[in-house]
């Protein structure tokens, strides 16, 4: 093989590496109305490495697109993004919680979506609403199960950065 052709089957792996490790990170949880009475009673999302190999989520942001019932095309982006610190690194079947500096109030019709470092789409969640106040929220169910579909996800208690589990 030429070196130019080793040059870009090596290259073109390492790509490949990388896109199948940056897959394995997905939205597994989130909170748009906590109960008032808890003590972090902000807004957070739950972040799962579902694959076997360490991902650098180092830059990746977080934010959040919200419609108000009733208001066709109103979008209210959460000012100040949840950015993650360089160097952060989400090992293989970790949960990682991501909270912001301000509260998202959105406890209507909201989609997360989660990009890389480079700004590339890596998951998004279903428009989903949560006005209930209580101790639950949506997370998937079984955990790291993306099909994109709105079934991967259950409202359920809360299980902030541990496992999902149904209460029945």
């Amino acid at each position: 093989m030429s070196g130019n052709r080793c040059y870009a089957v090596c290259l073109l792996s390492m790509i490949c590496i990388m896109v199948l490790a940056e897959g394995s990170v997905v939205i597994n949880e989130f909170e748009l109305n906590p109960p008032s009475d808890q003590p972090y009673a902000v807004e957070w999302i739950e972040l799962l490495n579902s694959g076997e190999e360490d991902v650098d989520i180092g830059g990746w942001q977080a934010v959040i697109i919200s419609t108000v019932p009733g208001e066709t095309g109103a979008q209210f982006p959460w000012s100040g993004k949840i950015t993650v610190p360089l160097g952060t690194v989400l090992k293989a079947g970790e949960y990682r919680v991501l909270t912001g500096d301000q509260r998202w109030d959105h406890g209507f019709n909201a989609t997360v979506i989660l990009y890389d470092q480079v700004g590339n789409e890596v998951d998004r969640t279903p428009m989903l609403m949560d006005d209930r106040d209580d101790g639950s929220d949506w997370s998937r169910y079984p955990d790291g199960i993306d099909t994109d579909r709105t079934s991967d996800w259950a409202y359920i208690p809360s299980t902030r950065g541990r496992p999902n589990v149904l209460p029945y």
